[in-house]
């Protein structure tokens, strides 16, 4: 993954979105990682049974998957610190 500050970004969105067709940006700011542009072909890590494993969810979850996912992405992101 190539690394780049939030202005990097600004300054060359254009170059940078090219080059997501083939691999992962993170962005950062004030030199922590605060984002990631990631190709927008389908990973399994992001569906969230690609996530968890099949049967992870408890039976009786009727939350917005999205929101977990979002949460669990969250603290990996807060563990690189």
């Amino acid at each position: 993954m190539t690394v780049i500050t939030a202005t990097e970004l600004k300054l060359n969105l254009g170059k940078y979105l090219s080059r997501t067709s083939t691999e992962e940006i993170g962005i950062t700011k004030n030199g922590k990682l605060v984002a990631r542009l990631v190709p927008a072909k389908e990973y399994k890590a992001d569906s969230l049974i690609g996530v968890l494993g099949a049967g992870a969810l408890p039976k009786d979850f009727d939350g917005d998957y999205r929101e977990l996912l979002w949460d669990m992405r969250m603290r990996d992101y807060e563990s690189l610190d």
